[in-house]
């Protein structure tokens, strides 16, 4: 590439600079290693799963894992409390953050008798992806990574109380 600029543009011109030009004389370069193996075909499954999965949780499923292994896409308009898995028919339901009690402001020692809108709670199971509904039935996801103590439903703007299930 230098000596074809070179022949172009003139002996003086450089494409590289002097100090590139420099430390590469003398030297030589040594070939690229060979390259990794292609992913075996089960990683390409594996890896297809995660991008389906990725695209049902934007689009608003709610993912229940069953105990037999299917993982179950349940739509968001889907408005029954349970679902029959597919595969060996048993009734799986669908995880929803519970109400918490309201409580007054004079029972938390508060001077005024206002009450506040009772709160949202759910409690994870495990460390994998989790899927709930909050009361609005907008479905939320929470990945395995997640360690906050709570979350804001994108659809009524409600925090949730996130809890991990003891024992």
């Amino acid at each position: 590439y230098e000596a074809a600029y070179r022949k172009i543009e003139g002996e003086r011109a450089h494409l590289l600079g002097e100090r590139t030009l420099s430390s590469e004389q003398g030297t030589s370069i040594t070939a690229r290693g060979a390259s990794a193996e292609p992913e075996p075909k089960q990683d390409a499954i594996e890896q297809a799963r995660e991008v389906n999965d990725l695209l049902d949780r934007i689009a608003n499923f709610t993912l229940l894992p069953c105990v037999c292994g299917v993982r179950i896409k349940v739509p968001p308009d889907f408005k029954r409390s349970a679902v029959p898995c597919p595969r060996c028919g048993r009734e799986n339901s669908i995880p929803h953050a519970e109400e918490v009690a309201a409580q007054t402001e004079k029972s938390k020692g508060r001077a005024s008798s206002q009450t506040e809108t009772g709160s949202l709670r759910f409690e994870r199971k495990g460390g994998e992806w989790e899927s709930f509904r909050c009361s609005c039935d907008r479905s939320i996801q929470l990945s395995p990574d997640f360690e906050g103590g709570e979350v804001e439903c994108p659809g009524c703007r409600r925090r949730i109380e996130i809890t991990q299930k003891k024992g």
